[in-house]
């Protein structure tokens, strides 16, 4: 028996677009030309447009494992052995969320609490900082028995480098 009251929101919204066929599989075929249809099954209770802008704010948690599959390579089963596969597993977690946690550091919220629970901050990914900070061309030079990095110059690339040093 089901203690929760489950609500079923139905939503009807002008569409831009010319619909060419179902995208997810098919709970029922719209044959309104025109109009995008989405039903919600949830025990949230709010008004309806709440429950959609909460359910649709999910869709950042998407975002999220999309990153990690394409940005730590988490898609890649590198061993045979379960211990090998959770060490990477974990290796390539505390990488992406060290790179949010620096971010977050560095700079302030760009963003509100929302209804949809957007992330706080507009991150930028992995494939992004790597390009910044690691995949540089630059020289170790020795001067005066000090081995510094030597880079050209490009005032953006100091100014993000210095802002993380920095916090």
């Amino acid at each position: 028996m089901l203690d929760a009251i489950l609500s079923l929101p139905f939503i009807r919204r002008t569409s831009e677009g010319q619909q060419k066929g179902p995208i997810q599989l098919d709970l029922f075929e719209p044959t309104e030309p025109g109009f995008d249809f989405k039903v919600i099954i949830t025990n949230k209770t709010a008004w309806a447009m709440k429950v959609v802008r909460f359910h649709e704010g999910r869709g950042q948690q998407e975002h999220i494992f999309a990153e990690l599959k394409t940005q730590t390579n988490m898609d890649y089963v590198p061993s045979r052995s379960w211990a090998g596969n959770k060490i990477y597993l974990l290796c390539a977690v505390i990488a992406h969320n060290l790179g949010k946690e620096l971010q977050m550091d560095a700079c302030e919220r760009q963003r509100r609490t929302t209804e949809r629970r957007q992330p706080l901050w507009i991150f930028d990914g992995l494939e992004i900082m790597r390009r910044k900070f690691i995949q540089r061309a630059g020289r170790l030079t020795r001067t005066k028995g000090v081995v510094p990095l030597t880079m050209s110059a490009n005032p953006a690339v100091q100014q993000a480098i210095e802002s993380y040093l920095a916090a």
